[in-house]
């Protein structure tokens, strides 16, 4: 990500400190978007799915299991606007499902973060699950 602010990689780590891993945690993606005219970025962080190799569910993509600190997540903006918790996917074109989402500034940048539930329908598994093996593999 060569266009990417130079504080990005604080902000990730900062929101994924909030993270609470229920397994074994896997790669995390980042969609980041300038958004002219709100004058604002969106930054969607999302955790891998798993891709089973092997056995009787060889090919199943298998969403991580986590939590989140809301409080602790709030903590990294200075100032929100809005904080919001999706609880179902709209119809038609939610690419997010459920998620949640903080418009607020983090170091004087207005931000519009999302965490989904689940990775995107659109991206590839960022980890694979031998069965055969019983190993775990970072794809991205």
């Amino acid at each position: 990500m060569s266009d990417s602010p130079a504080w990005l990689s604080d902000f990730c780590e900062a929101v994924l400190s909030a993270v609470c891993p229920l397994s074994p945690m896997p790669p995390w993606g980042c969609h980041i978007f300038w958004n002219e005219e709100w004058t604002q970025w969106e930054i969607t962080l999302f955790a891998s799915s798993t891709e089973v190799q092997g056995g009787a569910n060889d090919g199943r993509q298998l969403p991580f299991n986590f939590h989140v600190d809301l409080t602790m997540l709030q903590q990294i903006f200075p100032t929100i606007n809005e904080f919001h918790w999706q609880a179902l996917s709209h119809p038609d074109d939610d690419d997010l499902g459920p998620h949640v989402a903080i418009d607020g500034i983090y170091q004087g940048e207005q931000v519009w973060l999302r965490l989904p539930a689940t990775a995107p329908a659109c991206f590839e598994a960022g980890r694979s699950l031998n069965v055969n093996q019983m190993q775990l593999e970072n794809l991205w």
